[in-house]
């Protein structure tokens, strides 16, 4: 969804008991774990069906997970809902994985620094999502990733190894499920 502060989300929030059956009357309250979006007032107290609708809008390009409480019983619901402010979808064939130094001395100091920047199927860099990095094969040390995708889509990770060999990378947009080699 782009993120342009009109286009909206809907995050409906089905409250039931122990026995599958609603919970009518309840208040509900919705939070986002980190990220800068706006969320609407609830649409009111939990309703016939146990639901409780919330509406999400966002400027910034960032995926937000939001948590539900019921604040009726102060019980936080387990289940959490996560939007991706930041239009289309990783493409695996724009996206790349690059790195600063492909021969690095073996002697766990030395490092490359491998890049994985993100684009969508428009080339534009897909922003606020989590990339991890695996080797296929191989005993090299991966430093924790820089933090989400930047504005330009890109997430950097330090690699360094204490044995003499060929290590190749894959990186996933854990966001989006996609895979980059």
């Amino acid at each position: 969804m782009p993120p342009d502060g009109t286009s909206s989300a809907t995050i409906t929030v089905t409250l039931l008991d122990g026995l599958n059956a609603p919970v009518v009357g309840h208040a509900v309250s919705l939070a986002q774990g980190t990220g800068s979006s706006t969320i609407s007032a609830p649409s009111g107290a939990s309703d016939a069906n146990g639901q409780v609708t919330f509406t999400v809008t966002n400027t910034t390009a960032e995926a937000v997970t939001y948590t539900a409480t019921d604040d009726t019983d102060a019980v936080t619901i387990t289940q959490t809902a996560q939007v991706n402010f930041g239009g289309r979808p990783t493409d695996p064939g724009t996206s790349t994985v690059t790195t600063s130094g492909s021969n690095v001395p073996a002697d766990g100091a030395s490092s490359a620094t491998i890049t994985v920047t993100l684009l969508d199927g428009a080339n534009a860099p897909v922003v606020g999502h989590t990339v991890s990095l695996a080797p296929s094969g191989g005993s090299s040390t991966i430093s924790v990733p820089s933090g989400p995708s930047d504005a330009n889509g890109q997430v950097t990770f330090t690699v360094t190894n204490t044995t003499a060999e060929t290590v190749t990378y894959t990186a996933t947009d854990d966001t989006d499920a996609v895979t980059i080699t």
